[in-house]
């Protein structure tokens, strides 16, 4: 069994981190908030700008989690 990986990401990155950060919010939220409260803060939170602003942070670190070359987590 593989063991999952831990990496640093950059905003060349920028999609990755969209998507998993879309589908990970979702998945958790989506029972709890009406259908245009979380368009509304997907599309928002998860803004390629917003995610570049925030990974050219020199403050700030963001990393995935990779099991078999699949995002599983950030």
């Amino acid at each position: 069994m593989s063991k999952p990986r831990i990496e640093k990401i950059d905003a060349k990155q920028v999609e990755m981190l969209q998507k998993i950060g879309i589908q990970t919010f979702f998945e958790t939220f989506d029972d709890s908030n009406t259908t245009e409260d979380m368009d509304k803060y997907l599309s928002t939170s998860f803004a390629k700008s917003k995610l570049i602003q925030e990974l050219n942070n020199p403050n700030s670190e963001i990393y995935l989690a990779k099991l078999n070359s699949r995002i599983v987590g950030y």
